[in-house]
């Protein structure tokens, strides 16, 4: 891939207000005051998926397994850094026993519909397809 080459990615989404994803949407559109053309979304989308990306693309023959994997923990420290910060708000001070009986995982699932989607890679990346 030359320099010059660029990647087009467009999202455009309509829900529904007072829809789990219209909430979100309008939190951060209007709390977060972030953009379409906003690199804001993109600190997530990073911590989330770029490690993946590069484990999974031959396009980048120069980046080495050791630098992906140091990637992935750069991208795991910003998602602990997130969970701290959710747990601090919301006064979940010890999340141990959330994770040890389950409880955060049958709270999300009884409250997001279609769970399973979220938890697989694929049905995740499928839906911008």
């Amino acid at each position: 891939m030359s320099k010059k080459e660029q990647v087009e990615f467009s999202f455009s989404v309509q829900y529904e207000q007072l829809s789990q994803y219209g909430v979100l949407f309008s939190y951060l559109k209007k709390e977060a005051n972030i953009s379409k053309n906003s690199d804001s979304l993109l600190h997530p989308l990073v911590a989330f998926w770029l490690p993946l990306a590069y484990k999974k693309s031959s396009d980048f023959p120069n980046i080495s397994e050791e630098e992906i994997k140091r990637l992935a923990l750069c991208s795991i420290e910003k998602l602990k850094a997130h969970i701290q910060l959710l747990a601090k708000t919301f006064e979940l001070l010890n999340l141990d026993d959330y994770y040890s009986k389950r409880a955060l995982l049958k709270a999300s699932t009884e409250s997001i519909e279609n769970f399973e989607e979220f938890v697989n890679e694929d049905a995740i990346i499928n839906q911008f397809s």
